[in-house]
């Protein structure tokens, strides 16, 4: 009977090196044979449960059947029982069985696990008081639960108690402890974590200390080191997209090929390296835009995934990461197979992670922004309501406190503000307001994702102005995108992003109110963003259209001819930039044709004019029925022939512009913010015919439509002056 046990233990200790998963499967059999042969009351019970136990626990690990998990739990408390305090390996037991209900927690996220081990651990820290050796251990188990509760629940506290206990930890692993360089790790990790939850720079900087010097301690062939190249290679990448410093980006790559190299084919680390290092290279595709990047990721999470089969407890990690990847790689090609695959990938992952997992409000949220993308680009009623029941699902899952609250609110006040733009209902865009501004509330001076919240609290405030006409919402918003700029000063990597938000905003100033120093602030700046995004980085074609577009406003105010020619150079490029299937291709053929068309009413060139049709006529061909940007198109197409039948009088282009017209009309039904727009359009075409053939049922239908686009004004006014009185009478409640 002894023989089984040694057997047991030798193959079980085999395992701990190779991870080979015969050797785990035979040292659990050999356990099983020789607990069989005990007598209930053999002394070495104990001993046999919890080995036995903690076997199944490693297998669990690396496999993820739930029956190993669960026997585990069974199997150690009965070994706890056994060796009630003060038993000399009581505390083993107790920690052997945090361990496990930790595992089960992590997988299927049930609390009670959760605080069991929370319990456990205090009562493991009672038994070491100070000065026993073992202390220094059992403050980072308390401190890594207390940490792991923060992340469920967002509560200051936990986070504050675990970072105390992580700090006595180290104190008590002096320089050459043995275990000094896990306690620098752990105590680097609670640290970040408060960084991202608040952004004191000098929690980051101190993370990134503590994780040099962890590194330090495990130079090349220590076991651990790996786990030193993720982490540091995690901090300074955090600090990439805090301050834009180009070497941070370059050094988290390559620490994380480093980390790779030290997993090769059959580690059972391999899956997580790889998965980190497609991260890494998927944000400097971000960065520069760089074709083989994006791929590199594709392929790494790809695999990564073949290493996570069903059943892997990761695997859920694994199917959300590739989804986000083939999703970028939609963005930025257009393939439809891509989104269709990040779509069944995120339903996969949020089917894996069932109600109580931890990491469920964050698959709702993935899969809503995946459904929300395939609505922009077919437009699929279904997809967009899809969207907002999910975020809401998502919200319900962050109660105030949450760390991803924040987070949840403003892609929940996206979707509904989506849902606005579509429909044109008023409690769509109060209800996004609402959401973005307890967002930025969340987000302090200060935190990192403040300067997302102020572009998005702007871009909503900016909707209201347009459905209003109150003039502070106009100048809250510029308001707002200064101060995101200001948080993005040169260096950082979404300073283009600032430039272009805050231009939009001057250039809405300068079409309400004409100031010339708003349209020259508007072109500078996107001449800056277009800087900061050269030849192949992934959001050029937006800059360039951006850019495009602000210097044709420029041509229509002052006239100058080489304004309107570098509008049609510059949009020529951005079309360039989206080949066939990208997402923006209708996009950039309607502005190319709104440029080329405005050359022809310059210069009275025919190709001009031809050329602007054929361009508005694919761009009609991107926007089947359905799709969100049909309405403008159609407007737009209808607008060009309309222009060529006053030109050249042809009876086929006054008819094709009224239905056309007619079509995007009853797009906008009633409550559609553009519904007036549609009726003037459209009368505007019947009046044309009625010009040219003089029947009067096309004048009485032209002032028909006029009426009621008269009456919408009329009605627009009075809202908007109600919604002014509104906002006048709360603030002076207020004040």
């Amino acid at each position: 009977m002894d023989s089984l046990w040694d057997e047991a233990t030798t193959i079980r200790i085999r395992y701990d090196k190779s991870q080979d998963r015969n050797d785990i499967d035979n040292a659990i059999s050999l356990y099983r044979q020789f607990l069989d042969l005990l007598p209930p009351s053999h002394p070495k019970c104990d001993a046999a449960f919890e080995w036995l136990g903690y076997a199944l626990y490693m297998r669990f690990k690396q496999c993820g059947a739930s029956g190993d998990v669960q026997e585990a739990i069974a199997l150690q408390r009965q070994a706890l029982e056994l060796r009630s305090s003060p038993h000399p390996q009581y505390s083993e037991s107790l920690r052997d069985l945090i361990g496990s209900l930790t595992a089960r927690f992590e997988r299927y996220g049930k609390l009670d696990d959760l605080d069991e081990a929370i319990r456990l651990c205090r009562e493991g820290l009672v038994l070491h008081r100070r000065g026993h050796s073992e202390r220094s251990r059992s403050l980072n188990n308390l401190a890594n639960a207390v940490l792991t509760r923060f992340e469920q629940y967002g509560k200051d506290e936990d986070l504050e108690e675990a970072i105390v206990l992580q700090r006595e930890a180290l104190e008590l692993c002096p320089p050459g402890h043995p275990d000094r360089s896990m306690s620098l790790n752990n105590l680097a990790n609670a640290v970040k974590t408060r960084f991202e939850q608040y952004g004191k720079d000098e929690d980051l900087k101190e993370a990134i200390v503590f994780q040099q010097e962890a590194l330090e301690l495990r130079p090349p062939g220590h076991p651990d080191r790996s786990s030193s190249l993720y982490n540091l290679a995690s901090a300074v990448l955090a600090r990439f997209k805090q301050y834009g410093k180009h070497e941070d980006l370059e050094e988290a790559v390559v620490f994380q090929r480093e980390a790779l190299e030290l997993h090769p084919p059959g580690h059972p680390d391999r899956s997580s390296s790889l998965n980190n290092l497609a991260n890494a290279v998927q944000t400097r595709f971000q960065q520069y835009g760089k074709h083989e990047d994006l791929e590199e990721a594709v392929i790494l999470q790809q695999e990564a995934l073949e290493l996570r089969p069903p059943g892997h407890p990761l695997r859920s990690s694994s199917v959300n990461n590739l989804a986000n990847a083939v999703q970028t790689r939609f963005e930025q090609y257009g393939k439809d197979e891509d989104l269709e695959e990040a779509v069944i990938l995120q339903q996969e992952a949020l089917e894996l992670r069932p109600p109580g997992h931890p990491l469920r409000s964050s698959s709702f949220n993935n899969l809503a922004v995946a459904v929300l993308t395939r609505f922009e680009q077919y437009g699929k009623d279904e997809d967009l309501e899809e969207a907002i029941v999910l975020q809401r699902e998502a919200l319900e899952l962050c109660p105030p406190g949450h760390p991803d609250r924040s987070m949840s609110l403003n892609n929940l006040a996206n979707a509904v503000k989506t849902r606005f733009e579509q429909y044109g209902k008023d409690e769509d865009l109060k209800e996004a307001i609402v959401f973005q501004q307890e967002a930025l509330e969340l987000r302090p001076p200060g935190h990192p994702d403040r300067s997302s919240s102020l572009y998005n609290l702007a871009s909503a405030v900016l909707a209201r102005f347009k459905q209003y006409g109150k003039h502070e919402d106009l100048e809250e918003a510029v308001v707002f995108q200064r101060e995101a700029l200001e948080l993005h000063p040169p260096g950082h990597p979404d300073r283009s992003s600032s430039l272009n938000n805050l231009a939009n905003a001057v250039q809405t100033r300068f079409q309400q109110y004409g100031k010339h120093e708003d349209l020259e602030e508007a072109v500078i700046l996107q001449q800056e963003a277009l800087e900061l995004r050269p030849p192949g980085h992934p959001l050029r074609s937006s800059s360039v259209n951006n850019l495009a577009n602000a210097v044709q406003t420029r041509f229509e105010q002052y006239g100058k001819d080489e304004d309107l020619e570098e509008a049609v150079i510059l949009q020529q490029e951005a079309l360039e930039l989206r080949p066939p299937g990208h997402p923006l291709r209708s996009s950039s053929f309607n502005n190319l044709a709104v440029a080329v068309l405005t050359r022809f009413e310059q210069y009275g060139k025919d190709e001009d004019l031809e050329e602007a049709i054929v361009l508005q006529r694919e761009a009609l061909e991107l926007c089947p029925p359905g799709h969100p940007d049909r309405s403008m198109s159609l407007n737009n197409l209808a607008n060009a022939v309309l222009i060529r039948f006053q030109q050249y009088g042809k009876d086929e282009d006054i008819e094709e512009a009224i239905v056309f017209q007619r079509e995007a009309l009853e797009l906008h039904p009633p409550g559609h913010p553009l519904r007036s727009s549609s009726l003037n359009n459209l009368a505007s075409a019947v009046l044309a015919r009625f010009e040219q053939y003089g029947k009067h049922e096309d004048l009485e239908e032209a002032v028909v439509f006029q009426r009621e686009a008269l009456e919408l004004l009329l009605r627009w006014q009075t809202d908007a002056y109600r919604m002014r009185r509104i906002f006048l009478l709360q603030e002076t409640a207020c004040s």
